[in-house]
């Protein structure tokens, strides 16, 4: 856990019992502290899955960068269109993990990742797109 997470849990975990001790008895805090710091636990986890994410979002501003954000783009795409974007990124991703199957030795992970986030980023894009042409009528 770096060392933010672990100054927010902590933080978390205080202000649960701080909570708990102004609603009365110690029993009652240690109660509240424990909910509070099973709450701060869950709240982690999310935190620590959303990580995953980031670097999908970083390629997303990537793409809008190159290409331009998917509400600004023509109305004339159509799934098919996205289907061979998508198609194309997945051939990649494809492509890596045949090429990098015999290797095995660790060293294939970071390229395998690298097509993972562009594949995942150019669905998230398509879903952009069609929240963008729906909301535009």
């Amino acid at each position: 856990m770096s060392e933010q997470k672990q100054k927010l849990s902590e933080k978390l975990r205080m202000l649960a019992f701080g909570l708990g001790f102004l609603h009365g008895s110690k029993a009652q805090a240690k109660a509240m502290f424990l909910g509070y710091s099973q709450e701060a636990t869950a709240l982690e986890a999310k935190l620590e899955a959303m990580e995953r994410f980031v670097p999908i979002a970083v390629e997303r501003d990537r793409q809008d960068a190159k290409w331009g954000a998917p509400s600004t783009l023509p109305r004339d795409r159509t799934p098919e269109h996205w289907l061979a974007i998508l198609a194309e990124e997945f051939g990649e991703l494809s492509e890596a993990v045949v090429e990098e199957a015999a290797i095995r030795d660790g060293s294939w992970v970071e390229r395998i990742e690298r097509e993972l986030i562009e594949t995942a980023a150019v669905a998230v894009s398509w879903l952009e797109w069609i929240t963008a042409q729906q909301e535009q009528g």
